[in-house]
């Protein structure tokens, strides 16, 4: 990569900060996820906006964010609820329960970046990609 390449990608990866800050500065709840199920979103017409990350660490520069805010994990996977957990500084636990989106939600959407199908693994920081969703509408 270039050195102007380089200074693009910092700069890019600051302003992706600076947009999520924002999204969960004013989310009322904060839901962890594995997948975006659309149909937790009520509604016929609604909009989402999601910035992705492809390394889910960042979540240590977003901890400070997510401080006085409900976090509700909807994973089941208890590897990745660990790592989210460990990243964040707040314990989490894994659960079965189904999401149901309401206003004001932050999503934070931790998935593997290759799928292990029926697989039980042991997830590692370079094996998650993240996104952080918010939707409205309705």
């Amino acid at each position: 990569m270039s050195w102007g390449e380089q200074v693009y990608s910092a700069w890019w990866n600051a302003r992706k900060l600076v947009v999520v800050g924002r999204m969960l500065s004013n989310a009322n709840r904060v839901v962890l996820l594995n997948a975006l199920p659309l149909n937790a979103i009520e509604g016929e017409v609604f909009t989402i906006n999601c910035v992705k990350f492809n390394d889910v660490s960042v979540l240590k520069e977003l901890a400070e964010k997510l401080k006085g805010k409900t976090i509700l994990s909807y994973v089941r996977h208890e590897s990745t609820v660990k790592l989210i957990s460990r990243l964040i500084g707040v314990e989490l636990k894994p659960t079965a329960e189904l999401y149901k989106h309401k206003g004001g939600d932050a999503m934070i959407i931790a998935t593997l970046k290759t799928p292990a199908r029926g697989a039980e693994v042991e997830v590692k920081e370079g094996d998650v990609e993240l996104y952080v969703c918010v939707a409205w509408g309705g």
